[in-house]
């Protein structure tokens, strides 16, 4: 017996009839409760399904043509990092072919249908370090020798041995074709995600469900970094507590979910958001084990929180037991999710429609992911050469003494000196190459002139000169350092403005666009009256309206500021200018003032200025595309309603002109049976006046008899005469109409 029969023995004192000896069948699940059905009717009817247009608007195109002409030197650098990736190998691997049963190509396509209608995001950057989070395999454990299954009750751990990318970046390593794929995600992966997505307690919002989830990775792996960040605070007011006791200096370094604890503490009861309730409870139900504390956080230098199956598994737990306070959000989300495609069917008529759209959208959406952190590793970049390199101000130590005795030149704040901007040809790697020139400037002696008013006695104690340099640099070096202050904040963010676009999928706060209406008529449910589908058109049509107009009221907010940005950066190049004016030396100090610098400073400044003009042309014009469909689709739906109205009246006519041929008719059946009852009668009086008239005398009877018979005959006829009957039936008609 070989060693692999040996170890599938049963143990030692169990009995054979102990185990059964055929596979147990499967038990039929539960259809879903009413609960569950309300909540899946209520996301499908919010979240229409998601048109393929959209797409192009979420994702840039491949190739971005138009992204590359503007950013070349960024878009070289992000496909560099791309094709030295993992990502880029696992994703060559991923080759389903179309119409057959292969799970993970099955389940990943499902995850992209639904995440697409219900968050209008592509799974792949919703879980990526756009979003401060990384996908990452679970590896099995290595299994013992003389062993054909994995040890029980062990729950999988991380792959430890994967090395973190800050030190050493990945690199494809197609000798290890077993280790998971980190961008085709699993099908177990992929089903308890597209569970958590469909279940209402997100409110179908992307932020909610990205919180909770960076919460629950937090927790596991024990990540004491700030947060919620910046762009996210404005959705839970309750967690803008949270984000100041980490700006606290004197705070203990604790874990995040005791600080959450100590905050809901610190609350009255009942103050705090259902959601902050709900992370409170997250943070509890949440368990780490030590290998969780030795993941990697960060992917290529960019903060990265580890995304494994055991998050997803904590966060459908804590989903399914909170008590939410609302009946359908009580179901778990396996439920949710079954009532979901009980009611949407397989969606086969969804984007993806097959497993190669559903490739097509992944390879967009990577290059998008890494051009993000392209974009971030160079904006850490900038700013440790910046705090790096020693600033020069061509100032000899004399110099530095007299400027703080007041004999010196006008003070340059160090913040004037940033670097250029990834547009620019001269980046901060090439400036160390470059000479720098600069141009001795010898300003005119000025003649003293008598002040107008003396001190006490009327005696001079200042320098006329003196008090002119301390009057310019009161007036002139404020503003100046407070504009240069406001660049570098803009710079230690990333750049926000030159990086600003209103196509790109990082932009949290993309308002969904309009939907074209087709006029096509919509079949009424059996049971429905009229009036309920005309309110509740008239409601669907408001919720859009108002939709649109928020968009819109978004969008104009949105130019407001970039106007008001770009005359700010007018301002600064004004005052940099005026700046180098003022800028005059003593006839004594024979040092020259850089003006390389400050005319690479006014032209970064002239570059975004030019930039953010084209941006606001961009959202001027998609403004005005907003408004104009929101025109015609508030055009379209008064078109629908008015032809529902005369749908209604005409069925009315028509029910009331089906009852009066009712009536006609029945009254046409009365006097025909009128009629006949009346003619058997004359009959049968012609018939008695008949035998009379033949017994006294047979041939006055006779000649009686014809008289009678010719009189009945015409009445025969008039019988069978279709204009008697087309005379009775115009009048009764009339008389049914009057």
């Amino acid at each position: 017996m070989s060693e692999s029969q040996q170890g599938k023995r049963r143990p030692r004192g169990q009995k054979e009839s102990d185990r059964p000896r055929k596979r147990q069948t499967r038990v039929p699940k539960e259809p879903p409760s009413e609960a569950a059905m309300t909540a899946a009717r209520e996301c499908l009817e919010q979240r229409p399904r998601y048109p393929i247009r959209r797409l192009d608007q979420h994702l840039r195109p491949d190739p971005a043509v138009e992204f590359v002409t503007l950013n070349p030197e960024q878009e070289a650098e992000a496909m560099a990092l791309f094709d030295a990736s993992q990502s880029k190998v696992d994703y060559e691997k991923f080759c389903p072919a179309e119409n057959t049963n292969n799970p993970t190509a099955n389940e990943f396509r499902s995850l992209w249908k639904v995440c697409l209608r219900v968050f209008g995001w592509s799974p792949v950057l919703m879980i990526s370090p756009m979003q401060g989070l990384k996908y990452r395999s679970v590896a099995k454990r290595a299994q013992q020798p003389g062993s054909s299954h994995a040890p029980e009750n062990s729950e999988p751990p991380e792959d430890a041995d994967q090395p973190d990318p800050i030190q050493d970046p990945e690199r494809p390593q197609p000798s290890k074709g077993t280790k998971p794929s980190e961008v085709i995600f699993p099908p177990d992966f992929s089903k308890l995600l597209t569970a958590l997505i469909v279940h209402p307690c997100w409110e179908w919002d992307t932020v909610l469900f990205v919180l909770a989830l960076q919460y629950t990775v937090k927790c596991r792996v024990d990540n004491r970094e700030p947060w919620p960040h910046n762009e996210l605070l404005y959705r839970v007011s309750s967690l803008r507590t949270l984000r100041s006791m980490f700006d606290d200096p004197d705070r203990e370094p604790i874990r995040i979910a005791e600080m959450f604890e100590a905050m809901h503490n610190s609350q009255l009861q009942g103050t705090g958001s259902r959601f902050s309730r709900f992370l409170h409870f997250l943070g509890g139900q949440v368990k780490s084990t030590p290998n969780d504390l030795t993941q990697p956080q960060t992917y290529l230098g960019v903060g990265a929180l580890p995304v494994t199956i055991k998050d997803l598994r904590f966060l459908t737990a804590a989903v399914t037991e909170f008590d939410w306070g609302v009946e359908s959000w009580n179901c778990s989300p396996d439920e949710v999710w079954r009532a979901y495609r009980a009611e949407r069917g397989i969606g086969k008529d969804e984007v993806p429609m097959t497993n190669a759209e559903t490739k097509r959208y992944t390879l967009r959406s990577l290059k998008d992911v890494y051009r993000e952190i392209a974009d971030q590793i160079r904006a850490s970049r900038d700013v440790a050469s910046r705090l790096e390199a020693p600033y020069q101000s061509g100032r000899g130590d004399n110099q530095e003494d007299a400027a703080h005795e007041g004999e010196g030149d006008i003070p340059v704040d160090p913040m004037l000196d940033f670097p250029a901007e990834d547009t620019m040809e001269t980046s901060s790697g090439n400036v160390p190459h470059m000479p720098r020139k600069s141009t001795p400037f010898h300003p005119e002696p000025c003649e003293r002139e008598p002040r107008r008013k003396a001190l006490v006695d009327g005696e001079e104690t200042e320098d006329e000169n003196e008090d002119l340099r301390r009057n310019q640099q009161s007036e002139s070096v404020p503003n100046d350092m407070g504009v240069m202050r406001d660049v570098e904040r803009r710079d230690k963010i990333g750049g926000m403005m030159s990086r600003l676009t209103f196509t790109s999928p990082y932009d949290q706060f993309l308002p969904l666009p309009s939907r074209p209406y087709t006029s096509a008529p919509t079949p009424v449910a059996s049971g429905e009256t009229l009036s309920q589908r005309l309110k509740a058109d008239d409601e669907r049509l408001e919720r859009r309206l108002e939709a649109s107009e928020s968009s819109i009221k978004r969008l104009q907010e949105e130019n407001i500021r970039i106007r008001d940005t770009q005359k700010s950066h007018q301002e600064a190049i004004s005052n940099l200018q005026r700046g180098a004016q003022l800028q005059i030396r003593p006839p004594n100090e024979a040092k020259s003032i850089d003006v390389g610098t400050s005319t690479q400073r006014l032209a970064v400044l002239e570059t975004e200025n030019s930039n953010l003009g084209q941006q606001n042309q961009v959202l001027q014009a998609r403004i005005n595309q907003m408004t104009k469909d929101a025109a015609q689709q508030h055009t379209e739906w008064s078109e629908k309603v008015k032809a529902l109205e005369l749908e209604k009246e005409s069925r009315e006519y028509q029910s009331q002109l089906h009852r009066v041929v009712l009536d006609g008719q029945k009254r046409q059946e009365e006097l025909i049976l009128g009629m006949q009852a009346k003619i058997e009668s004359m009959q049968s009086e012609l018939d008695a006046m008949k035998q009379r008239n033949q017994a006294p005398n047979p041939q006055q009877n006779g000649q009686s008899t014809a008289l009678f018979d010719n009189t009945v005959i015409p009445f025969r006829n008039s019988r069978n005469s279709p204009d008697l009957w087309n005379e009775l039936y115009s009048d009764e008609v009339t008389g049914a109409q009057e």
